[in-house]
């Protein structure tokens, strides 16, 4: 079991390697940090902290069985070991260094900005 101060100290480096790979960071319901996925699959792919130093818990959803195993059969192929797998939805945990190929395919990544910033903003 981990400490309290080892608990806030994980939460923080979680967070910082969000930002840092430009991943959609939100607040949890129970206030923890995790990422998302945009689009269609919004409230149902998530990226978690809590396995460990190096490890990202992986939680996907899916309508029907068939969409689900095939998603399976990618995460699978990309490193993800699978912890709890049901019909039609499933917890995997990865290495947090391969996290990011698996981001990119349930699009938690963010687009980069296509706008400049604008310098008349902060001019005095």
């Amino acid at each position: 079991m981990m400490t309290e101060k080892e608990d806030k100290k994980s939460r923080r480096e979680f967070r910082k390697w969000a930002r840092e790979n430009n991943l959609r960071l939100k607040r949890g319901t129970d206030c923890l940090p995790i990422v998302t996925a945009r689009g269609t699959y919004k409230g149902q792919d998530t990226l978690c902290e809590g396995w460990g130093d190096e490890w990202v818990g992986v939680y996907v959803e899916r309508e029907t069985q068939k969409k689900f195993t095939f998603l399976v059969k990618k995460l699978v192929k990309l490193g993800c070991e699978p912890i709890a797998v049901g019909d039609q939805d499933g917890l995997f945990r990865v290495k947090q260094w391969n996290a990011l190929p698996i981001a990119r395919l349930l699009k938690m990544v963010k687009m980069t900005r296509t706008y400049k910033n604008p310098t008349w903003l902060h001019q005095k």
